[in-house]
């Protein structure tokens, strides 16, 4: 599940396995039994969205293989073991502070951002994958973050993956109205997203003053360099 979440990052932009990822995630820590069942379920999501999402660093380990190749697939465990305490923890607060009801998935949006935004900061930070980059392949939906930054982007994300848990619950408790109200929330969102960004880059300044410019890579050996 956190596995196929990550695949909505680059290079892959597979943003329909993201919002699942995440409802099932949100599915799962509204119906965890406990706060510390909430805490395995974010732990486990959040092990299987690094390990996939970060796995590109084992290529790292390529530069001296034959000393440090062995190491790269643990390293990038260990790594994913401890950034994913990060959703962990996310999950255990919803949990804690939305109950065992609905109220975890109206919690579990602003629980996530928050997480994102220690795992930014704590120990110099690390905020790689965070959840808004998943809008990667729409230049349009992220000039959203000239507005909201980053982490308000990332919260608009899990709100708009647990509004079909929200509406189910709902009609589920009779109140077909008001779900009948949100359902076409996330499409209006989406487009209003889109919309907005397709805008902005419609009057944007686009400079060009016909430089030409060359990259070189200069491979230098690695004994050489260090």
């Amino acid at each position: 599940m956190g596995g196929l979440s990550s695949l909505g990052f680059a290079p892959y932009f597979v943003f329909p396995l993201t919002y699942l990822g995440l409802a099932a995630f949100a599915f799962l820590t509204r119906h965890s039994p406990s706060v510390l069942s909430a805490f395995v379920t974010g732990w486990v999501f959040g092990l299987g969205q690094f390990i996939v999402g970060l796995s590109w660093i084992t290529e790292s380990f390529a530069v001296e293989a034959e000393r440090f190749g062995m190491l790269a697939w643990p390293a990038v465990a260990a790594l994913s073991a401890f950034l994913a305490l990060f959703p962990a923890f996310a999950a255990m607060a919803a949990r804690c502070l939305g109950g065992s009801g609905p109220g975890a998935l109206i919690v579990l949006p602003a629980t996530w951002s928050i997480a994102e935004m220690a795992r930014g900061t704590i120990l110099t930070g690390f905020p790689w994958n965070l959840i808004g980059y998943a809008w990667g392949f729409s230049d349009e939906v992220l000039q959203a973050i000239s507005v909201m930054g980053i982490h308000g982007l990332g919260l608009l994300t899990v709100l708009l993956a647990v509004l079909p848990l929200l509406i189910t619950e709902k009609y589920k408790l009779g109140r077909r109205s008001a779900a009948l109200i949100l359902i076409p929330v996330p499409t209006i969102a989406f487009a209003a997203l889109w919309t907005g960004g397709a805008m902005r880059l419609a009057v944007a300044d686009i400079w060009e003053n016909g430089q030409r410019v060359r990259i070189v890579q200069p491979n230098i050996p690695q004994n050489q360099k260090w």
